[in-house]
């Protein structure tokens, strides 16, 4: 299961136009891409490619650097670190992702792409004085990003790349953006000198010094030192970075406790992980609000109230990937720290470990499948308190009651007669997609393939309270008798043009068969659940499953599996339809040929299944997602 982070840029200005760090670092960007993508799925698909097939030749060493964390100040609020470079390159070269690559079956789709990648470096090396090469070799050893508090309490938003021997390229496209940006922008240029280390400042407009505003000045400022650019959205956070140099500071962000658990927690011994990250989420908000000058009464007021709710418990999420060690292809862990015990809305959501498993009628041809274990008497615990808690004891309990003798309701007790029937337990199974013909019309018109199940503790006290619901004069669906089982239809709106009352319009139905409470969108499944198919595997019998299964606790809150292959299979299709060809022809793509792409039978023999799980810790809970390898 890959692990994907999305990290959205902050700006650090008041109002809604780019600020001046965030236009110094699209400039570059806007000279390789001038032309908008019309089909971003598919360009950042190519995008990948192309710099997959860059990165793979290119030799990258680690410079002897003080780590980032030990160069920020405490108040960190958002954080990702790329520590070595190299390690995530090595760990490609030793993947089936790199085999895949090198495969004799992509060689004629490699020959376009390395075409293209020739006509775009004659472009950057026009537009930026560097090639695509020398963009490649600039990172050296660790990249990292952070959203913090400077030692004077201001936001600030800060960049820092290892560049290793590439001061030359690095000197060139500063030189291309500080000089794009004085040509538009009324820039003010200054310098300041901090123990020899020459701090570089660019601040938009007129800047009264004696303003007591609180306003935070349109700047950005960078520094080089060590063969290591630093950019910051202030002079001030660099001279704090500068402050922590040589990285015997006392206090930086690395001293950060509940940042040191949540690394502890999820960094493998003896592996060295190529991702490391960190958000508090309420710090986050607060400071990007104060940055964007929002901060108003009303929004402080909301912050004040959060400790009412519980949500201040929750401190921070972070986690690492690594290249997974002998038995894996990768392996991630990410941990979400709370201060126990929970209260409040987190209450809500507690997940106990138990021993969890495929119920049998789960087959073994499913794309995916997952279970989770809620305690909903927690939860309505829960509930209870912060209602009672704003509007009086008693208040909770009340309303439940009164909503189930509402005169024209179904006269269910969402306690008594629902909750209390559930034992917390649901299963989510992903099949493949049925459409034949994979093109974009048809994929994004599919239905997903979903079946959730809920277990149940009494199945007469569920099949009651359906059977009340579909009494309802207002029901839009109908009920049918299969294999001794009701099930309730009701007609979705069919994505492919046809209305609800077509007679090969999807459905959503739902039923109580088997000691569960069912819930889908694909009736065929659901039947031959009914039916009982004891020809076919069962999930938990499949090799695939137990090599996944084999790496699960005895208790867990949740556990996972997908099988890739299922996955991709239509994907495939689509990647080598004509008419994703003709989005790739009006794109800057054109001259890639999807159609020399080798079939799926090439890809298939690199792709296996994925896992993760998540347990219970003692200040929160912790995710591990894991890639096996495929057997030999």
């Amino acid at each position: 299961m890959n692990h994907l982070t999305a990290s959205k840029n902050i700006d650090t200005q008041k109002e809604n136009k780019p600020g001046l760090l965030s236009r110094f670092s699209s400039t570059v960007f806007s000279q390789l891409h001038k032309t908008p993508l019309r089909k971003i799925v598919v360009c950042h698909l190519l995008t990948l490619l192309v710099m997959v097939s860059l990165l793979a030749g290119q030799s990258l060493q680690a410079a002897d650097a003080t780590p980032s964390d030990k160069l920020l100040p405490p108040n960190v609020y958002g954080y990702i670190s790329f520590p070595n470079i190299s390690v995530m390159k090595n760990s490609f070269e030793k993947s089936s992702g790199q085999e895949l690559l090198t495969d004799k079956a992509f060689a004629d789709f490699r020959v376009d792409i390395e075409k293209k990648i020739a006509e775009l470096s004659v472009q950057v090396k026009k537009n930026l004085g560097v090639s695509l090469k020398d963009l490649a070799d600039i990172p050296s050893g660790e990249v990292a990003i952070a959203f913090l508090q400077t030692s004077e309490g201001n936001p600030a938003l800060l960049a820092l790349l290892n560049f290793g021997e590439s001061r030359k390229t690095v000197d060139k496209l500063i030189a291309k953006a500080v000089t794009s940006i004085k040509k538009n922008e009324n820039v003010t240029p200054s310098e300041e000198n901090v123990d020899g280390t020459k701090i570089q400042i660019y601040t938009k407009g007129e800047q009264d010094e004696d303003d007591e505003s609180g306003k935070l000045k349109d700047q950005f400022a960078y520094f080089i030192k060590d063969s290591v650019l630093v950019i910051g959205s202030s002079p001030e956070v660099l001279k704090d970075v500068l402050a922590r140099w040589d990285g015997k500071h006392e206090e930086t962000f690395a001293q950060n406790e509940i940042y040191q658990h949540i690394m502890k927690q999820c960094q493998t011994e003896g592996r060295a992980s190529y991702i490391k990250w960190y958000i508090e989420p309420l710090g986050l908000f607060r400071n990007a609000a104060t940055a964007a000058g929002q901060m108003n009464q009303q929004l402080q007021m909301g912050m004040a109230m959060l400790p009412m709710f519980g949500v201040t418990k929750f401190k921070a999420v972070g986690g690492t990937a690594d290249n997974g060690g002998e038995k894996f292809e990768s392996m991630s862990r990410t941990m979400a720290y709370v201060d126990l015990p929970a209260d409040g809305l987190l209450k809500l959501f507690v997940l106990p470990a138990t021993p969890l498993a495929p119920p049998r009628w789960v087959k073994s041809d499913v794309v995916g499948y997952a279970s989770v274990n809620w305690d909903i008497d927690g939860a309505f615990d829960a509930a209870r308190t912060m209602v009672d808690n704003f509007q009086g004891p008693g208040t909770f309990d009340k309303q439940i009651d009164r909503i189930a003798e509402l005169p024209n309701g179904p006269k269910i007790h969402l306690k008594k007669d629902f909750a209390d029937a559930l034992n917390g337990k649901f299963h989510s199974v992903s099949y493949a997609p049925t459409v034949k013909d994979a093109n974009l019309k048809t994929l994004s018109n599919q239905m997903p393939q979903v079946l959730v199940a809920i277990g149940l503790k009494d199945a007469n006290k569920m099949q009651a309270v359906l059977n009340k619901l579909v009494k309802m004069p207002n029901f839009p669906g109908e009920t049918r008798q299969f294999k001794n089982v009701s099930i309730y239809e009701i007609p979705l709106p069919n994505l492919q043009g046809a209305g609800g009352n077509q007679p090969n319009a999807p459905k959503f139905a739902f039923c109580v068969a088997k000691g569960f409470l069912f819930l889908t969108s694909n009736v065929k499944e659901l039947e031959a659940i009914i039916r009982g198919n004891n020809d076919q595997q069962a999930l938990v019998d499949s090799e695939a499953y137990k090599r996944i299964a084999t790496n699960f606790p005895e208790k867990t809150s949740i556990i996972a599996y997908q099988r890739q292959e299922e996955q991709l299979k239509m994907y495939w299709k689509l990647l080598k339809s004509e008419d994703l060809q003709k989005v790739i022809d009006e794109s800057p793509f054109k001259g890639i040929h999807l159609k020399k792409l080798p079939p799926f039978e090439a890809i298939q023999k690199y792709l296996t299944e994925n896992g993760g799980f998540v347990v219970p810790n003692e200040n929160g809970f912790i995710m591990t997602s894991f890639v096996v390898k495929k057997k030999k």
